[in-house]
């Protein structure tokens, strides 16, 4: 089994510390917590001056600082925070586990008999009025940095989470999204990707930022890494150049629909962002509803046995879902997302934010984790 899972937490008073003072209090086995991810509407003025004290409050709450991200994605309350948080997976002590700093940021190490991995905190830029592009430059610069200190290869991030300052606008007549891609198409090209591209996210936030969080492993036994595509849609980084337009310079959004780790007797899959997306095909002129259950059927295809056994996966046991991240467009729309999302699936962890998607028709997208018992 891999060293996290995910649980998530809410707060909600009136001032802003006291809610995050709340929320951290709120948060269980403490000593075994590795990341938070705390999602809360935000300002540009205020983003830096908030995550400080997210920062100092943390630093009270735990007695050291978990890897912290700070997303500028807003739950359906405008005043509660949500903290998604992953732990140390059980069997493995926390002494394995070490937190570093360097001036290109913050990440932790895990080492085990079986793997050694890198988790590194929401990288962003030092400028944060520079363009997306160059923003995006920055922060896969000082990411490269990080996997060099620590002798970790680009090509062993298995999961990605990109999270970009109004996706879909247009600054120098780019669009914020395909800047980002160009940018890691660069950064990618540096290696093969032999185990396939990481599980990604690529998400909107309310800040002129971009934020990036990885997680990345090297495994030592004889543990299999696998891309998994889906059946229903074609992989992201195969999309036609009539859908990204004339320019040469584009990119494709490179990373794999989910990551497929199989160790020992058991898996676990990282599923991507997933939107309604039919082949290459947005499912538009329906109403959020529609296309939440779209998304569902999706991933319910990605992950099932059938679609395995499309990618060359023989497995006896299904994969479960037991993490689930709501990305919902509209705040008005949470409330039908919610119930669609609450009939299909109960006893499991799921979040909602506020967040625009990659393309401007999609209004709900979906990422999660899944796992199984071999």
């Amino acid at each position: 089994m891999l060293f996290v899972n995910y649980q998530s937490f809410s707060a909600t008073c009136e001032l802003f510390s006291e809610t995050v003072y709340q929320l951290f209090g709120s948060i269980s086995q403490k000593e075994r917590v590795l990341t938070i991810n705390v999602f809360g509407g935000i300002t540009d003025g205020e983003y830096l001056s908030k995550s400080e004290i997210i920062r100092q409050k943390a630093q009270q709450v735990f007695g050291r600082l978990p890897l912290l991200s700070y997303i500028a994605q807003m739950p359906e309350n405008e005043h509660t925070l949500i903290a998604e948080v992953g732990y140390l997976a059980e069997g493995i002590s926390t002494l394995a586990v070490c937190y570093h700093k360097i001036p290109a940021g913050r990440y932790l190490t895990t080492e085990t008999d079986d793997f050694s991995a890198i988790l590194i905190e929401g990288m962003m830029s030092d400028q944060l009025r520079k363009p997306i592009a160059e923003q995006s430059f920055d922060i896969l610069n000082k990411i490269q940095k990080i996997l060099k200190t620590v002798s970790m290869p680009v090509e062993n991030i298995i999961r990605q989470w990109n999270y970009i300052g109004h996706i879909t606008s247009v600054e120098n007549n780019s669009q914020n999204y395909q800047e980002f891609n160009n940018e890691r198409a660069l950064f990618y090209a540096s290696t093969n990707w032999k185990d396939g591209f990481p599980a990604a996210t690529g998400i909107s936030m309310d800040i002129h930022a971009v934020i990036v969080s990885l997680i990345a492993v090297q495994f030592h036994n004889n543990t299999r890494i696998l891309p998994v595509d889906n059946s229903l849609q074609l992989a992201a980084y195969r999309y036609s150049k009539t859908l990204l337009g004339k320019s040469e310079k584009k990119q494709t959004p490179k990373f794999e629909r989910a990551k497929l780790i199989i160790t020992g007797q058991s898996a676990c899959c990282f599923i991507s962002g997933t939107a309604a997306i039919l082949g290459e095909q947005s499912l538009t002129n329906v109403n959020v509803k529609t296309q939440t259950s779209q998304t569902i059927a999706l991933i319910r295809h990605l992950i099932s046995t059938e679609n395995l056994k499309e990618n060359g996966i023989n497995f006896s046991c299904e994969l479960k879902i037991v993490h689930l991240r709501i990305y919902v467009k509209e705040t008005a729309d949470f409330e039908a997302v919610c119930q669609v999302v609450e009939a299909e699936f109960s006893g499991i962890s799921l979040m909602y934010v506020c967040a625009g998607v990659c393309r401007e028709e999609l209004l709900v997208e979906i990422e999660g984790v899944a796992m199984t018992e071999l």
